[in-house]
């Protein structure tokens, strides 16, 4: 099923995946969709592997529709509360991804210092990608209309 840039995608609280034999229900949530160049994606609550995983294929499906031209990712940790070290590894996975599929702008919202250091050690791998942090969505909108990725 194709992902629609205009409808806003909320991860499912509910998802169940088969781990090693144990049936793991994904803990936290997410909002993604496209705005013109670039991906937003909200974070909320404490993430597993469930979770990050469900995320990681919704962003992917949505950063197809760019058609390989350069993007933005704007992410918004403002209700977000950390993830697992499982978590952690497949986010790594996904911003290696992002550094290879033509992604040139990463900026963060972030409201702890813990938050802001996690998603710079994150950040490591994108060699590609100009990254900003700061504390508003407003700031980060601002940012993004100065690249001329957003209107």
């Amino acid at each position: 099923m194709a992902i629609q840039s205009a409808v806003s995608i909320i991860g499912q609280l509910n998802l169940h995946v088969l781990f090693d034999g144990y049936d793991m229900q994904s803990h936290g949530s997410f909002e993604i969709y496209t705005k013109d160049q670039a991906l937003i994606v909200k974070a909320i609550g404490a993430w597993n592997y469930e979770t990050a995983l469900s995320c990681a294929k919704a962003y992917k499906e949505l950063v197809i529709q760019f058609n390989g031209k350069p993007w933005a990712c704007l992410l918004d940790l403002t209700e977000w509360e950390l993830f697992t070290p499982e978590a952690s590894d497949c986010i790594d996975q996904l911003n290696e991804w992002g550094n290879e599929h033509n992604q040139k702008y990463e900026v963060v919202i972030f409201r702890s210092a813990i938050q802001k250091g996690v998603m710079e050690k994150s950040h490591r791998v994108l060699t590609n990608v100009e990254t900003m942090f700061c504390e508003s969505f407003e700031q980060a909108e601002l940012w993004l209309k100065k690249l001329g990725v957003i209107s």
